[in-house]
């Protein structure tokens, strides 16, 4: 080994450390070595108990005995107690500070899988995937109730938020705030849709048009009468919008909004004044939110849409319920669904994914046995895989994203052991399988907590003007003092 040594030694000129990715990294000249799990080469030496040392070029443990049996065939980072110095003798200090991608969970590391893959659960800083980067609670006055329900990322790079924050009791009013990649809160607004004390106003979806504008959707108290409302304003967020407009003739709310190809389209429903349940689909312009094309279905229970996409074809695709039972439709008619369950089942979001859409919500197996549920479907129709764990007391997702790769990420809530609903973030491959979930997020009083949203986002961490690393972020409604809660914002590791 020292002769190997002397002779890697010479050819590098800065002593580098090198990092393999299998054991053809480190064959140098005649000498074939080991890419252990710690990414350095070893090579055999007899005066090693392990019958490997690893190399000059192994960083922090360059020259140490590895701790694998002579005659193993794997790698593995593990220092032996024997480990010293091929030139001295002597046995060295060992690293001060943990050593992150050695396979060794240590000190100040939440994993360490030894890996050089991001987003599989561990990531090669060390952190588990759903893990909070930073976070950020919206919180009013103590007695009263604030909620983030939508989020999307603009063209800009900053992510808008909308909810509802309770000025007074019986007072609730529109809650948008601008933040930006770094978890900064530039701008906050409040905003009451009829300018009157005593109302109840929702924004529960928010979307970015192709002019650039930011429109907002959700329920509103108009002329006394709950309603669907839409708004347009501009992406700075100023402290009224530039349109508003109710949705003529549809019941209930506005449960999500999208950029079709140079319109807009909206999907909503709920109970009318004679008791029955109706969802609705329309298109509007994003000029003057002018709505035309209004479809309905009417069902039994609960029926509305509540998730709206754009296919290839800058066509409408709108999921929700009818009668109970998960609908898909793929034209703004509402006529025969594209898919329909046969099970009593909720879809509250969509993602196009191309050639197939994906769909998360809930199963409904009666009550207090809900399911949260993902699956992918194909554009003929067809169900290709489904996601739906039954080892939870009550669960659901709210919301799905999507990354380049086609990895899902979902959020919504469990409940576990302390019977109350806690924020669920989960991810899965493009098949289906589950690569990791997380709900012991912390920061909560008490009472329930429910992730609402979640977007994939692009950053420039290197401030080169171009988008470099995916993001995750999630907004919630965390439980405050009493019955209260309060909004909650947080970027998590992939």
């Amino acid at each position: 080994m020292g002769i190997l040594a002397g002779t890697m030694t010479q050819a590098c000129v800065d002593l580098q450390p090198y990092q393999c990715t299998s054991d053809e990294d480190c064959i140098a000249g005649v000498a074939r070595g080991f890419c252990e799990d710690a990414r350095y080469c070893s090579y055999p030496d007899p005066d090693c108990p392990s019958g490997r040392r690893f190399s000059d070029l192994a960083g922090p443990l360059a020259r140490r005995c590895t701790g694998v049996l002579a005659g193993s065939s794997t790698g593995s980072s593990g220092l032996s107690n024997d480990s010293k110095s091929s030139t001295s003798g002597e046995e060295p200090d060992l690293p001060d500070s943990p050593i992150c991608g050695n396979a060794q969970p240590e000190a100040g590391e939440e994993c360490d899988d030894g890996n050089t893959i991001d987003g599989d659960g561990c990531n090669t800083n060390c952190v588990r995937g759903g893990s909070v980067i930073w976070e950020a609670v919206v919180a009013g006055d103590a007695d009263r109730s604030d909620r983030y329900f939508g989020l999307t990322q603009l063209a800009s790079g900053d992510l808008v938020a909308v909810g509802h924050t309770h000025q007074q009791p019986d007072d609730r009013d529109v809650l948008l705030s601008l933040w930006t990649v770094e978890g900064e809160e530039t701008t906050r607004v409040v905003y009451d849709v009829e300018d009157g004390p005593d109302t109840i106003d929702d924004a529960l979806a928010v979307a970015q048009g192709g002019n650039g504008f930011v429109f907002v959707c959700g329920e509103a108290q108009l002329g006394g009468t709950d309603t669907p409302w839409i708004s347009r304003w501009d992406p700075t967020l100023p402290l009224e919008p530039s349109h508003q407009r109710a949705v003529a003739d549809a019941p209930g709310a506005c449960h999500d909004i999208a950029l079709l190809d140079n319109v807009m389209a909206a999907v909503g429903g709920g109970s009318t004044a004679a008791g029955e349940s109706t969802a609705w689909a329309h298109r509007f312009s994003p000029m003057d939110l002018t709505p035309y094309g209004l479809a309905t279905v009417a069902g039994n229970f609960h029926t509305r849409l509540r998730a709206v996409i754009r296919d290839d074809d800058g066509e409408l695709v709108a999921g929700g319920q009818v009668d109970k039972r998960g609908v898909v439709y793929d034209t703004n008619g509402l006529g025969t669904p594209l898919w329909q369950t046969e099970q009593d089942l909720e879809i509250q979001s969509m993602r196009l994914d191309g050639d197939r859409i994906i769909v998360g919500g809930l199963t409904d197996d009666g009550p207090g046995n809900e399911d949260l549920w993902v699956a992918a479907l194909g554009l003929d129709g067809r169900l290709q895989w489904t996601y739906a764990p039954d080892d939870m007391l009550t669960d659901e997702v709210e919301d799905i994203a999507l990354d380049p790769a086609g990895n899902i990420y979902a959020v919504g809530h469990v409940v576990a052991g302390n019977n109350n609903p806690d924020r669920w973030v989960g991810k899965l491959d493009p098949a289906g399988d589950l690569v990791w979930q997380r709900s012991d997020y912390e920061s909560s009083a008490g009472g329930e907590d429910k992730a609402r949203s979640v977007e994939v986002v692009r950053v420039d961490e290197d401030d080169d003007g171009e988008p470099d690393t995916l993001a995750v972020v999630v907004v919630a409604e965390i439980g405050g003092p009493g019955d209260t809660s309060d909004a909650w914002i947080a970027r998590v590791a992939p």
